[in-house]
């Protein structure tokens, strides 16, 4: 999607779409069928810069977790999944793990835990209406946004994501924290996230 095509989107779906300059509008594209440990999402952001002009990148990335922790949980009720929709500034300015740069989560979300403990994400939990009133959970979980290897383009998720949002290249995911900071020193320091299902 182009800039208008996204804005139009955001609008459709009754989203709040921030047009301030240097106003970051963070979104996910979660491929309808989507697998574990597979970069086969989008993370982007759409923008106005400094001299007006609307801006708009995508890359490639996961929303959702890879196969070692869909089969190895952090918690024995299951992995956390997100689920889509709009999140108004719930990631901050910080660091992924102590470690590095990120958008750090710091409002609540949507999520669901998938807890069969196979290698196949279960989205049914939040798409099947009778099951949404018992699985889906609000709650924060860590879910930032960061990057995979910082050396080289990892072919697969593996560890990197528990259900984090997290893109395959360091070098693009640099990108991404120069527009965060350039961004802050326009006065932002919360971020607004906006995960969207792609057919």
């Amino acid at each position: 999607m182009n800039y208008n095509e996204l804005k139009q989107k955001y609008l459709k779906m009754g989203y709040k779409f921030r047009t301030e300059k240097m106003a970051l509008n963070l979104f996910g594209e979660r491929s309808f069928n989507s697998q574990s440990d597979k970069f086969d999402d989008i993370v982007g952001c759409a923008w106005v810069n400094e001299n007006g002009v609307p801006c708009i990148v995508h890359y490639k990335a996961t929303t959702d977790p890879g196969k070692y922790w869909l089969q190895n949980p952090m918690k024995k009720d299951g992995t956390i999944i997100m689920v889509p929709g709009q999140y108004l500034e719930v990631y901050g300015i910080g660091k992924h793990k102590g470690e590095y740069e990120a958008f750090v989560q710091i409002a609540h979300m949507a999520y669901v835990r998938d807890n069969n403990r196979d290698t196949i994400l279960d989205f049914s939990l939040y798409r099947d209406r009778k099951k949404v009133g018992k699985e889906v959970f609000w709650g924060i979980n860590g879910t930032n946004i960061h990057r995979s290897s910082l050396w080289h383009n990892v072919p697969f998720v593996g560890r990197y994501s528990a259900g984090c949002q997290v893109l395959q290249n360091a070098t693009e995911f640099a990108t991404l924290i120069d527009l965060r900071n350039k961004s802050f020193s326009k006065g932002f320091n919360k971020f607004d996230y906006t995960l969207f299902e792609i057919l």
